[in-house]
């Protein structure tokens, strides 16, 4: 799980490192307002969807892991009945 974490974590980083490159070549370039905009707009369209794929592959990990623990937690259920009968 911490690699996961790890992982994402990494992902981050790497893509806000890349957003305020981005945003910084685009500002300090000597172009037109124009062609500042629209360049601008296309890397927004892009950066949407990286926030898109990332939110995805979130939704994806929570739902493994709470797959996870409900096996979890019914495991332990089972155990904790075979334990009482054993006492019983």
């Amino acid at each position: 799980m911490t690699e996961e974490r790890s992982g994402g974590n990494t992902l981050a980083v790497l893509l806000i490192g890349a957003a305020v490159g981005a945003v910084a070549g685009l500002f300090l370039a000597p172009r037109s307002g124009r062609d500042t905009r629209r360049r601008l707009s296309h890397f927004l369209d892009r950066l949407e969807d990286g926030g898109k794929d990332l939110l995805d592959g979130g939704r994806e990990v929570l739902a493994r892991g709470k797959d996870t623990a409900r096996k979890l937690r019914r495991t332990v259920e089972t155990a904790a009945r075979d334990l009482e009968d054993k006492i019983s």
